[in-house]
């Protein structure tokens, strides 16, 4: 298990990790279902908050309230992708972020 500090260096490479109910795996994408590959997701609580491509592209990030720990690690992510924090809180698609 690893601390809430090393979480961006985990989601930047791709390695799977866990961190207490927050953990990062590859898998089968979450978001649509016209291809059959594998996406890095992060997920809090077995919520997903952020999906990657393999190649680490934005998918998209789930910045819904669910819960004070889920925040404090959405606004990590948000942060590393210098995506929106306090914007509407809604499930932003890669589109939504340009």
């Amino acid at each position: 298990m690893i601390t809430t500090r090393e979480i961006p260096e985990k989601i930047k490479a791709l390695e799977p990790f866990k961190c207490y109910a927050v953990m990062g795996l590859m898998g089968l994408r979450c978001v649509g279902v016209k291809k059959q590959n594998f996406n890095y997701v992060v997920y809090s609580y077995l919520t997903p908050i952020l999906e990657l491509t393999s190649k680490g592209e934005l998918v998209f990030f789930n910045n819904l309230y669910y819960s004070k720990t889920t925040s404090e690690i959405q606004n990590v992510i948000a942060e590393m992708f210098k995506l929106p924090q306090h914007r509407n809180k809604k499930v932003y698609l890669k589109k939504d972020l340009k």
